[in-house]
């Protein structure tokens, strides 16, 4: 058993630390990806593809999700907190939301080629209705889920 959902971070502090990581100069390798009962798909930040495109990719996914389910849990994960895996969490995101309709899971991974501590490894959770945000954050945030 695991802890994978220790805290959530609001949404607004999400999008502002994204923006802030695409501020300055960026040298990561990266992923954004969706998955939800209607979406499925994954978009890469390879070696050349300049940091705008993926930014602007990064954002319109987003916009596009908040659309559907406006209702967020954003988790950060950390390698100074022994966190387990973005994968792991991922993974345990998307088992636990499948009985919540229309919930996507979005899954933010920047990790910089030189610098460790200037990852960025996200998870959101994201809901259709309100309901659901604050049922899921009852029963699972902070508390031990069997893997």
């Amino acid at each position: 058993m695991a802890i994978f959902f220790r805290l959530s971070i609001p949404e607004s502090l999400a999008l502002e630390k994204i923006d802030d990581r695409f501020a300055g100069p960026c040298d990561c390798d990266g992923y954004l990806s969706l998955i939800g009962d209607r979406h499925n798909y994954t978009i890469g930040w390879e070696r050349g593809k300049h940091a705008d495109d993926f930014h602007a990719q990064v954002r319109a996914a987003l916009g596009v999700t908040s659309e559907t389910a406006p209702f967020w849990l954003v988790y950060e994960r950390r390698d100074d907190r022994n966190d387990p895996g973005v994968n792991d969490i991922r993974n345990a995101a998307i088992r636990l939301s499948r009985t919540y309709e229309d919930a996507i899971v979005v899954t933010l991974s920047l990790l910089d080629r030189k610098d460790a501590a200037r990852d960025l490894e996200l998870v959101l959770i994201c809901f259709s209705d309100e309901v659901h945000r604050r049922n899921f954050k009852i029963r699972y945030e902070g508390k031990y889920v069997s893997e």
